[in-house]
């Protein structure tokens, strides 16, 4: 397992986002929990924006997390795209 930082996304989230935070490093591991507000600098955070199901469009959770961005649900006639 990892010595250093954490992979984590919001829930609800697809399935696959797990499958791809426990590779096998030995630097981060998956977080079934969120992280610590103090951990943030070590978190690999995966963001979908939108989200599927609710179409929320999310923000990082954390300030200082290295982010993911996860835009396959970005379409206009699935959530209207209010912002850039």
């Amino acid at each position: 397992t990892g010595q250093g930082g954490k992979v984590w996304v919001k829930r609800p989230y697809f399935n696959g986002y797990e499958v791809a935070g426990n590779w096998k490093c030995e630097y981060f591991d998956w977080a079934a929990e969120k992280p610590s507000s103090d951990q943030a600098g070590s978190v690999i955070e995966f963001v979908t924006h939108p989200n599927n199901p609710s179409g929320e469009l999310r923000q990082p959770e954390f300030d200082g997390s290295m982010v993911i961005w996860d835009h396959a649900y970005l379409w206009p006639h699935y959530t209207p795209i209010s912002e850039t």
